[in-house]
């Protein structure tokens, strides 16, 4: 399979890596990478966009540029399957579809860590979830991730979209229930390493982004900032202003009283 790539930062390399490790041919084209064109990846059969989607000035998902991405395999007249790896606002895909009604859209999100992309897309790939709109462009999708996926998983654009944010705004929740029960239990004189230790021996609370110091507080990094606050304001959309303060906004909040570090 000839597979293309548009946007090489980390998970677009983490996704050249495996789509090699796989054996497809990689095309990639990125603005950084000047001796690369769109026409480099016009005659693959899947291009997975993996470009930035950066903090808008009021906090949501800016996604400008996979929006401009996608214009311009339109323009082209790009025959093969556009696969979103991108984080985007959920309907983005949707809306994009309406926009470019001839091109073959879906989504298909990474769950990947920094400075471990690489390992855990080739050899802790437990799930890959497809938002495809046919059984043919979810097939097509299988096909290029080939055995790496312990599990593959169907759905709409939309839910996909919803399930990258399901994932990163979990991680991020354990991290600020674990430092602010860590102050809590060191506030009364505890040990939370003791209680963390103990519990985390059931199986329903696996030892997972539950590790507490003082030098290493809150969480930071490309991702988990930007898109909490982005899910904070898609959910003031969608729910009622009378809830008050949701869970999501005090996931931001809380995390802007600690020292943030890189995961």
């Amino acid at each position: 399979m000839n597979v293309g790539i548009i946007g090489l930062g980390m998970v677009g390399s983490a996704v050249r890596h495996g789509m090699k490790h796989v054996g497809h041919a990689v095309y990639i084209h990125d603005l950084k990478l000047p001796e690369t064109s769109l026409r480099d990846i016009l005659n693959t059969n899947v291009v997975f966009v993996c470009v930035p989607t950066p903090s808008a000035p009021d906090g949501r998902c800016d996604v400008s540029i996979v929006k401009s991405v996608v214009e311009s395999l339109a323009d082209v007249g790009y025959q093969g399957l556009v696969a979103i790896k991108s984080t985007v606002e959920p309907g983005t895909t949707d809306r994009l579809k309406k926009l470019y009604p001839a091109l073959r859209l879906s989504f298909c999100p990474e769950f990947l860590r920094e400075k471990a992309q690489y390992v855990d897309f080739v050899e802790y790939h437990h799930v890959c979830i497809i938002g495809a709109y046919s059984d043919e462009e979810y097939r097509i999708l299988c096909e290029a991730h080939g055995t790496l996926p312990k599990h593959f998983a169907k759905m709409t654009p939309l839910e996909a979209e919803l399930s990258k944010y399901f994932w990163n705004i979990f991680n991020a929740l354990r991290i600020v229930f674990a430092n602010q029960f860590y102050d809590v239990a060191t506030a009364a004189g505890a040990d939370y390493k003791t209680i963390k230790n103990a519990l985390t021996k059931h199986p329903n609370i696996p030892d997972v982004y539950l590790q507490v110091n003082d030098n290493f507080r809150g969480f930071a990094g490309n991702c988990l900032p930007k898109d909490t606050l982005a899910f904070a304001q898609y959910a003031k959309e969608k729910l009622d202003s009378s809830l008050g303060l949701s869970l999501f906004d005090g996931i931001v909040e809380i995390n802007r009283r600690y020292k943030p570090t890189v995961l």
